[in-house]
């Protein structure tokens, strides 16, 4: 049974590894997937996030990642702020093998090697 957000579930239903920072925030307000897209597209890095997701490249870009909806959503906890967004390798090797990824294509888009890539995948 999931309890929270941050934990939940993958692609596969099966449970995955809790997000971390800002990441938890999000999924808390967004959802999971919401959270997964950010840290897939902007892991590692500080980001601004506007307050109206209209009137800035940020946010326009942030509303087509994750719909209008969630980014409102995200943008009404934290918007006017830089976050840092994690990478958080281990919950993205998790969805990325719950979507059926192979060690090789997980180790690629998270820039990891193949060893740690087997190694998260085995840990889900």
């Amino acid at each position: 049974m999931v309890l929270n957000p941050e934990q939940g579930s993958g692609p596969n239903g099966r449970e995955c590894s809790p997000l971390p920072g800002v990441l938890a925030d999000i999924a808390r307000v967004a959802g999971r997937q919401a959270a997964i897209k950010i840290a897939l597209a902007w892991g590692g890095e500080e980001i601004y996030l506007p307050r109206d997701i209209h009137r800035t490249a940020q946010g326009r870009a942030l509303a087509g990642l994750v719909g209008t909806a969630a980014a409102r959503a995200i943008t009404a906890l934290l918007g006017g702020d830089s976050v840092y967004v994690p990478f958080a390798r281990k919950a993205l090797a998790a969805y990325l093998a719950g979507e059926g990824r192979s060690v090789a294509e997980i180790a690629s888009r998270l820039s990891i090697s193949l060893r740690a890539a087997r190694r998260y995948r085995a840990a889900r």
